[in-house]
């Protein structure tokens, strides 16, 4: 099991900057986190292929526009099962569509333990008590 002070390092160290597309966006931010656990990256294909709210979009346009449609799809590729049950400190989610004011109202997220979901927010990370889905690492 991976400890929860480790997943908080590394969310502080890629979610505590400031919101940037394609560079530190929830997207991105959380699976550079979820890459260092596990050595897998979601975010292989697209690192560097975007710098705007419209470059998001046109990168979800593949995914019918869903971020959660994207991880699912990488996970999938990744042979990553989803989760079932309680996520372990480490597992990347996606949010419920009402939790982000992003493209698709989702964000990525990861677990810290008790409950605790963290997301890029505009200047560090948030934390909620929510993923809609969620594969862990």
């Amino acid at each position: 099991m991976i400890p929860p002070e480790r997943v908080f390092s590394l969310l502080e160290k890629h979610m505590g900057g400031v919101f940037r597309w394609g560079k530190e966006d929830c997207f991105i931010s959380g699976a550079s986190v979820f890459h260092e656990l596990t050595g897998l990256d979601l975010a292989v294909s697209v690192r560097g292929k975007y710098s705007s709210e419209e470059g998001a979009r046109v990168l979800l346009d593949p995914y019918g526009g869903s971020l959660s449609r994207l991880v699912e799809v990488w996970t999938n590729r990744l042979s990553l099962p989803q989760g079932v049950g309680e996520p372990s400190p480490g597992a990347i989610g996606v949010s419920p569509r009402e939790c982000a004011i992003g493209l698709d109202g989702r964000c990525v997220c990861i677990y810290l333990g008790n409950g605790l979901w963290a997301t890029k927010a505009i200047r560090g990370f948030s934390l909620g008590a929510k993923a809609e889905r969620f594969w862990n690492a």
